[in-house]
């Protein structure tokens, strides 16, 4: 069965499929994310993120990576799981800090005598010069 060629296609499914391969890089362009964008690939940063728990009157524990792996979605521990030391990633970076919030619950999670969780999110430049660092603090209900 061969399909017929002689037809037009669509002309509002070529308008869709246009707009959106467009779309990112166009977002991009204006601001509104970075991935998609030619600079995702120009720009190289570092990050880390760092997940502190304080109980009451101690002081804060750092959260190893290997107890958040199980409880990260593949995708998440791409990203999370090597970022306990500096690694190279501004579309993964970009990604991060949107979860800091989830990440700092998840802190909370695992450490149940915590009256305090702190996700940090870090960036450098590779020449070492920090970028402006976000961080989320949550109290723990107990």
């Amino acid at each position: 069965m061969s399909a017929d060629l002689s037809t037009r296609p669509p002309e509002r499914l070529i308008a869709v499929l246009l707009l959106a391969t467009l779309a990112l890089p166009l977002a991009a362009l204006f601001g509104v994310t970075e991935v998609g964008g030619f600079r995702m690939f120009t720009r190289f940063i570092e990050y880390r993120v760092l997940l502190f728990t304080q109980a009451d009157g101690e002081p804060p524990r750092r959260l190893p990576a290997e107890r958040l792996m199980p409880h990260l979605g593949r995708d998440a521990r791409r990203i999370l799981g090597f970022a306990y030391d500096f690694i190279p990633g501004e579309a993964a970076a970009t990604l991060v800090d949107g979860g800091l919030p989830d990440l700092a619950r998840l802190g909370c999670k695992l450490d149940p005598n915590a009256a305090r969780s702190v996700a940090i999110f870090e960036r450098r430049l590779p020449s070492g010069q920090p970028l402006p660092r976000r961080a989320h603090e949550m109290a723990c209900a107990r």
